[in-house]
This record gives structure tokens, C-alpha cells and sequence, in this order.
């Protein structure tokens, strides 16, 4: 699978629209009272960056490749790590804590793709296009940046008084996710989440880089055995 240029290229911008779509389409829904709240939610960031990771695939698949392949530089593949780690993490977390609870259709197209799709196209891509032994140890580090980044920019945006959604009796919504909300949970339990948050990701990023370095010593392997 994917092992063809052509084959990739499709792929790779199939996942780009598919992204950006489920974003636009959380964007542009009905009742939604603050159309930038969408930028403030980690699914949708994650999203974003998958259609950003796709589309520079797509532009690298565009050059010429002598053996056909066309496998990501280190540098990108990396950062595919990263955003699949994320979105890993997102799919998991919203099946496991938000699903359970959501007054909404979980079959929508804008649910689907951002929650479920997105994510596990790029790391399809990711398994299938991104040549093994390009990941490092410290890449495990590296992979928090995007979750402790958006928990920054959540409470900059708290302090700055940014609103989400007012319900109907008034009550303003100051944050993107209950398990975030300080002053319900209180500073103990949304520092505990925030701690979940971030060990989910390493988690996930530090399977992904034991994979890569698997697969990379498999291959070399293989290459010894035939030479």
C-alpha cells in the first residue's frame, strides 16, 4: 500500500482536504457563538497541522525520485511523528472521555474526520511512507512541544478573558475542555489531566520512535543479509 508515487501523492492530498475540511466544518457550524473558539481546541490544532504535514508530503512527492519512492527527509519525518503522536492522543482521549458524555451525534462528517479519520490516515501514511531510523530519543521530548504549546496559548486565553460559548442561561464557557477548567476542578485535579495530557504523548511518541527504531534495524538487517 502506498508504495507507488502516484498512490502516495493521492493519498497524501486526500488526508490534506479531509483535515482542513473537518475543521472548516467545525467552524461553520450552527450555534456556534465564537467562530475563532474553533482554533482553541486541540483536535482542531491537530487537525490543522496533519493538513499542513500532508500538503508537505504532497509538494516533496511532486519531485522527481529516482527509486520511485520518494521517502520523507529526516527533518519532515519527524514532524509527522510529532502530529501523529497528537493526533493519536486526541483520538483516544475523545473516545474515552468526551464521547461517553457528548449531547450531540458522534456520526457527523465534522466529528468523524477530526476525531477518527485525520488521525488515522496520517498515521497510516506515517507507518507507510516515512522511512524508518529517522527518529531519536530526545524526539520523545520533542513531540510535547504541540500539547504544552496549546495548553499555554488555552490559558493565555483564559487570562485574556477569550469566551468559548455562552449557554442558555447566560453562563459563559472559558474553557475548551472540562478536564481543563481549573475553577470547577480545581488547581490539583486540571493539573493532574493537564500531567495525563502530556504522558499520553510521550507515551505514544516514545512507541513510535521503539517502532522506528525497530523497523530501521529489521531493514538494515535485511540489506546486510542480501548484499
Amino acid at each position: 500500500m502506498l508504495r507507488s508515487r502516484s498512490a502516495a501523492r493521492w493519498f497524501a492530498l486526500a488526508g490534506m482536504l479531509l483535515a482542513f475540511a473537518g475543521v472548516l466544518d467545525n467552524a461553520l457550524q450552527p450555534g456556534r457563538d465564537n467562530r475563532w473558539s474553533t482554533l482553541m481546541y486541540f483536535t482542531n490544532w491537530t487537525n490543522l497541522l496533519a493538513g499542513v504535514v500532508f500538503g508537505l508530503h504532497l509538494l516533496r512527492l511532486r519531485r522527481p525520485a529516482p527509486d520511485g519512492s520518494q521517502p520523507a527527509d529526516a527533518r519532515l519525518a519527524r514532524v509527522t511523528m510529532y502530529v501523529t503522536a497528537s493526533g493519536v492522543l486526541v483520538t483516544v482521549a475523545y473516545w474515552a472521555l468526551l464521547a461517553p458524555i457528548a449531547t450531540t451525534s458522534l456520526w457527523t462528517f465534522r466529528n468523524l474526520a477530526t476525531h477518527l479519520v485525520t488521525p488515522l490516515l496520517l498515521a497510516v501514511f506515517y507507518f507507510a511512507r516515512v522511512r524508518p531510523g529517522a527518529q531519536r530519543g530526545r524526539d520523545v521530548g520533542l513531540a510535547l512541544v504541540l500539547p504544552l504549546a496549546y495548553l499555554g496559548a488555552v490559558y493565555l486565553g483564559y487570562a485574556g478573558g477569550f469566551v468559548y460559548s455562552v449557554d442558555d442561561y447566560g453562563v459563559e464557557e472559558r474553557f475548551p475542555y472540562f478536564f481543563l477548567d481549573h475553577v470547577e476542578l480545581g488547581v490539583p485535579m486540571a493539573l493532574v489531566y493537564m500531567a495525563g495530557i502530556a504522558v499520553g504523548v510521550a507515551a505514544v511518541a516514545w512507541g513510535l520512535v521503539a517502532i522506528d527504531r525497530r523497523r530501521a534495524s529489521r531493514d538494515g538487517s535485511q540489506v546486510g543479509a542480501s548484499a
